[in-house]
């Protein structure tokens, strides 16, 4: 009986080792919102079915996702909300694609699916289209209906890359490009994409040495009552100087500086540097001018931007400055 009792303890202890060892693996392998597997086993799963397309000649595509409007949806519902929606999206993915295909978890509102076994790419199009559609559906969170959209990079083996990291790598330089051309759609990679990216890169770096360096400007369009041919007020233009590349128009970094969230410090110049000038117009003797400063939407959803306007302002009952959304 003694000794039936010490195996038996034995035996739960091996057995409880065992259970102890597979759910820290698991732990280990998948994302603890969602339960999807995380970066470290999508990687895996990667190399095995590049193993496998490369003994049976067959493709794989890599579908990297990003949830369209799910910041606006996190900022003013918050956190457990954008969790649960996060959820939400995670079950559609799931719904949407085969039992051996993986739906992983890259961090944040990103999504990677693993479409394995392909034999030609139509089949990643077909996928991506019930992806955009599942996920633009509505979803109930609590007592909110929530309407999100998503974007989506392909990218093909071996067309697009050899390697998991490459083929990652292109994907999401894809949904980049997807985003950029409307969102709440799906491209797929093209080797012209990386000199995009590569260019992108260069301009968000600049971006962020320009306003220590001083590298940009403000230039005053005038604005003319046609009656009376007088001026009366002026529009804030900015304007960037490369220190090697020369100026840069605005339809080239504004757009990057508003995805990269550099828009918000660039904006506080804009705003403190138009008011500047208008007060040094009115040291000067002229009259007092209304100067129309652009602003990003992105600026309006910062919760300290009415702050940052006073700042600037300086002294509301002498100078005005109007506001328009881009």
């Amino acid at each position: 009986m003694v000794k039936f009792l010490l195996e038996r303890t034995e035996s739960d202890v091996v057995h409880a080792e065992r259970l102890w060892t597979q759910e820290i693996t698991h732990q280990a392998e998948h994302d603890s919102l969602t339960g999807l597997p995380n970066r470290l086993l999508l990687s895996d799963r990667i190399n095995q079915s590049i193993a496998l397309a490369q003994r049976h000649s067959l493709q794989l595509a890599l579908l990297f996702m990003d949830v369209d409007g799910f910041k606006h949806v996190n900022d003013s519902l918050g956190h457990l909300t954008g969790d649960k929606l996060l959820q939400s999206i995670s079950r559609r993915l799931l719904s949407v694609v085969r039992v051996p295909d993986t739906v992983s978890r890259q961090g944040g509102d990103e999504f990677v699916v693993l479409l394995q076994d392909l034999k030609h790419s139509d089949g990643a199009a077909i996928t991506a289209a019930r992806i955009l559609k599942a996920v633009a559906d509505v979803h109930k969170v609590d007592r909110h209906e929530l309407h999100v959209t998503a974007s989506i990079g392909v990218s093909i083996y071996p067309e697009d890359g050899l390697d998991a990291e490459t083929l990652l790598k292109n994907a999401d330089t894809a949904m980049y490009q997807a985003k950029e051309s409307g969102r709440h759609s799906f491209t797929f990679f093209t080797p012209e994409m990386n000199d995009r990216a590569v260019a992108r890169h260069s301009i968000e770096e600049g971006l962020r040495q320009a306003l220590e360096q001083q590298q940009f400007t403000l230039h005053y369009q005038p604005k003319i009552n046609l009656l009376t041919g007088a001026i009366n007020g002026a529009e804030a233009l900015l304007r960037w100087t490369h220190p090697t590349r020369g100026p840069i128009a605005p339809l080239e970094f504004i757009p990057i500086a508003e995805d990269s969230g550099l828009i918000l410090p660039i904006g506080a110049w804009v705003l403190k540097e138009a008011c500047r000038q208008a007060q040094t117009w009115v040291e000067a003797g002229l009259p007092e001018t209304k100067i129309a400063v652009n602003v990003s939407s992105v600026q309006f959803e910062i919760k300290t931007f009415l702050k940052t306007c006073l700042q600037s302002l300086g002294n509301p009952g002498s100078i005005r400055v109007r506001s328009y959304s881009s």
